[in-house]
């Protein structure tokens, strides 16, 4: 009868207006009643109190003033999906993640990453390893697996791994962003995992950005510090005086571009792979946004007009293509560019082997809000939760044996070769080259 009167009831306020009420002990962790609501709804959420304070999962739930019970939020989280070359990782923010694909890449699911991954923040990848940030507050950690000669093993950098707030990933190595603005990297020191020589000018960083093999970071006044390998974007000591207030960096393979405050842009990096914007800078004014593929970049206006540069055969040359006006968005596979225009058609130019071909679909795309790509395929999302593809068939161009479970599709993600996405009900539908979607193959993956 004791144990009976230590339960409280914690009513717990869901996203359709409705409530559940769950009896639990004050001194019970957060966790164990965020469990317990996600069993119920069957879906990954964070809990919050009415303030709209989220709690943390290894403090006790009288510690938020819940010692006789009390009201709560149930704050449902949206899927998300991070890759390497051959794995995926599926997540929520603040909940757990599930991996899949080739070990080698970081597909391997062990009992060890089961207990690490809990109340998962973010989530990055290198080609052949994961990072994810865990936790809230104070005690958030980082955990890693997959190649440890490419990231996977950060035992020698944890002890500085403390107070970070953000991770980005190169090709072959991480750096982490904490919360007073230093940097730690890790992972292969060629292409970024050594940044000793810049440490001194790594302070007050405010953003990260990569290349596969070189990181840049934006410090105060919009200035640039870099580091990595050299032929990759690592150096950027001869556009140094033009490297000022700085908005955001684009990469390609090997060469960045930043977008200035004025809406001029400035590139480095890889002489083969965009670096040179020297043919196009006159046009080179108000631009608004970036995408870059292996070798070329594409610039959006804010009169919604493309510019684009780099090596023509990954899409650097779009002069042959005449409906390029009023475009809202471009993502891009490792050779050719995708555009969705304002009444939400596309147009594709670049390798047509790898994308830059799509008339065999272009009746299906239509109303499309969103495209992602693999290496040689693109996968756009229409309004009506429908997916469209084309490019390379082994790359996930095609998807006809898994069209019909294609439907009301929130997020789609494309590694190396594979695509995976998210439906509204959870589930998981992977297709293109079978080796990453390894204990998945052709079928579903329903989450929870």
């Amino acid at each position: 009868m004791e144990e009976v009167l230590e339960l409280r009831m914690f009513q717990v306020f869901i996203p359709s207006g409705e409530s559940i009420s769950i009896y639990m002990k004050p001194m019970e962790k957060s966790e164990t009643l965020q469990a317990e609501v996600q069993r119920i709804l069957r879906q990954c959420v964070l809990l919050a109190t009415l303030n709209g304070d989220l709690l943390e999962a290894q403090q006790p739930l009288n510690l938020y003033g819940f010692s006789e019970g009390g009201f709560l939020t149930a704050v449902v989280q949206a899927h998300e999906l991070t890759a390497t070359h051959f794995a995926f990782a599926f997540w929520h923010y603040g909940c757990d993640v599930h991996i899949w694909g080739l070990e080698k890449y970081g597909g391997e699911w062990t009992e060890l990453l089961r207990k690490q991954l809990k109340q998962v923040v973010e989530v990055k990848a290198t080609s052949y390893a994961f990072a994810a940030l865990c936790g809230h507050g104070p005690g958030r950690r980082v955990v890693t697996w997959g190649d440890s000669k490419q990231g996977g093993d950060s035992t020698k950098v944890q002890a500085q791994l403390e107070g970070v707030k953000q991770i980005q990933a190169s090709g072959y190595a991480f750096a982490a962003l904490q919360e007073d603005g230093r940097v730690v990297t890790w992972g292969n020191e060629k292409f970024g995992g050594k940044s000793t020589d810049v440490q001194h000018q790594l302070t007050q960083v405010q953003q990260i950005y990569a290349t596969s093999g070189a990181f840049a970071a934006v410090v105060p006044g919009g200035r640039v510090v870099t580091w990595g390998d050299e032929s990759m974007g690592g150096n950027s000591q001869e556009v140094q005086k033009d490297l000022w207030n700085v908005r955001r960096i684009y990469a390609s393979a090997a060469a960045f571009a930043a977008l200035r405050g004025d809406g001029r842009v400035v590139t480095w990096g890889g002489t083969n792979f965009g670096a040179d914007s020297s043919r196009v800078q006159d046009q080179l004014r108000d631009v608004q946004h970036i995408c870059g593929t292996h070798a070329a970049f594409a610039a959006i206006l804010s009169s919604g007009r493309v510019v684009t540069w780099g090596q023509a055969y990954s899409g650097g040359d779009s002069s042959d293509v005449q409906v390029l006006r009023n475009v809202q968005q471009i993502s891009a596979s490792s050779g050719a560019f995708a555009a969705v225009l304002a009444d939400g058609r596309v147009v594709t130019w670049g390798n047509p082997k790898e994308g830059g071909d799509s008339s065999s679909v272009q009746g299906d795309l239509k109303q499309i809000s969103r495209i992602e790509a693999t290496h040689e395929a693109f996968a756009a999302i229409r309004r009506d939760g429908r997916v469209v593809t084309w490019g390379d068939k082994i790359f996930g161009g095609d998807s006809s044996h898994v069209q019909d479970q294609l439907r009301r599709v929130q997020v789609v993600l494309g590694c190396a070769v594979s695509f995976a996405a998210v439906r509204l009900d959870g589930e998981v539908i992977t297709w293109g080259d079978p080796k990453a979607c390894k204990d998945y193959g052709w079928s579903r993956w329903r989450h929870g």
